[in-house]
């Protein structure tokens, strides 16, 4: 396949030295003019005018610390090898976006970035401050998505490309909705500390440390039986995309794994009916296969490199989250057979065929 950015023609991804520092530099300019583009003059939160706008991160300092070697983390592009993009970043670049300014930054998460507060279950506060930072995570990426795709024209004039751009700006768009919506619920729980709001599926302390740090929201389309959760093709403009909620913290000497979602996503009680069936090492495996499914935002010790990348299985498995091997082509070849495209994409029958890092075997 043959690929090309701005003057720089390359195949299947393997260019020379030079072609690449050229590649890096165009790819960095314009995702530097998409991230201006989309530049907020008022903290996303508290609506105040602000010049610093605080560079967040999208999970607590607490567990990336504790995953990191010589200063550094390795990135699930160690095996995707996508030439613009770094396999190892230093940890004030882990999972940064910039949306709220620093004194919000510094009050409205305060509960869940304490690693004292997951001695027992979390608060309902908690768990709201997880979503709200998730949701914020999002919607800065997806508003510097849309600037993106605003600028397809700039580099290319080819018209499937062009009509592509325009499939994804209207998908960003009907995302940012439903996120935005999100976000507003989980900003009024965490003000008011309403209960009952969340439930929480999954919340267990291992006594070792996983070389993985994670956190993020996840619309599941499949079930462990294979039954379809959420329509993620769907053209419906009133059906809505559901989400579950996933962080991994290592700690000092113990991780913290916690699985929860909104009370009222009602298209998940199946999928936690078969969830609870589950001895703990089934639960840790098959969460561990979700996370590489569907993140790239994952954060790994350097010590997995040589791991995953001898690993086929797990290298097809996080090339699946790309836009390069998107399921939407394969659901293309199969128009008449739409569900059962989504079936076999997603399904999570090969868990046990993949490196399990949240077990004991792979503890630091």
């Amino acid at each position: 396949m043959d690929y090309k950015f701005g003057n720089v023609e390359f195949e299947s991804l393997k260019i020379n030295k030079s072609d690449l520092i050229l590649l890096r530099k165009q790819m960095s300019n314009f995702q530097k003019q998409a991230r201006d583009n989309a530049k907020l003059n008022k903290c996303y939160y508290c609506g105040k005018d602000t010049t610093q706008i605080c560079n967040s991160h999208s999970i607590p300092q607490f567990a990336l610390k504790h995953i990191a070697l010589d200063g550094e983390i390795l990135y699930t592009n160690a095996v995707v090898k996508i030439p613009t993009e770094k396999e190892k970043k230093g940890l004030n670049e882990a999972g940064t976006f910039r949306i709220i300014c620093r004194e919000c930054d510094s009050k409205i998460f305060q509960n869940y970035e304490n690693p004292e507060n997951y001695l027992t279950l979390p608060t309902p506060k908690i768990l709201a401050e997880i979503s709200l930072k998730n949701y914020l995570h999002i919607i800065s990426k997806r508003l510097i998505e849309t600037e993106l795709f605003n600028q397809a024209h700039t580099i290319t004039n080819n018209p499937l490309h062009l009509d592509y751009a325009f499939q994804k700006l209207k998908t960003i768009q009907l995302d940012l909705f439903e996120y935005k919506k999100a976000y507003e619920k989980a900003k009024r729980i965490s003000i008011k500390n309403w209960e009952n709001e969340y439930y929480i599926i999954f919340f267990k302390k291992l006594d070792y440390v996983v070389p993985i740090a994670y956190q993020n929201n996840i619309a599941l389309v499949c079930d462990i039986k294979g039954n379809i959760i959420n329509d993620i093709y769907s053209t419906d403009d009133k059906y809505k995309i559901q989400d579950i909620q996933l962080c991994i913290f290592p700690l000092k000497d113990s991780s913290i794994i916690l699985l929860f979602m909104d009370s009222n996503n009602k298209r998940y009680r199946t999928f936690n009916k078969q969830f609870q069936k589950l001895n703990d090492e089934e639960k840790l495996e098959l969460l561990n296969y979700i996370i590489f499914k569907y993140s790239e935002d994952v954060f790994l010790n350097k010590k997995l490199e040589k791991i995953m990348t001898s690993s086929e299985e797990l290298k097809n498995v996080i090339r699946s989250t790309s836009d390069m091997t998107c399921s939407t082509y394969n659901l293309l070849e199969t128009p008449n057979n739409y569900d059962e495209a989504l079936k076999k994409e997603f399904n999570l029958e090969n868990k046990k065929n993949i490196p399990n890092f949240l077990s004991r075997k792979f503890a630091l």
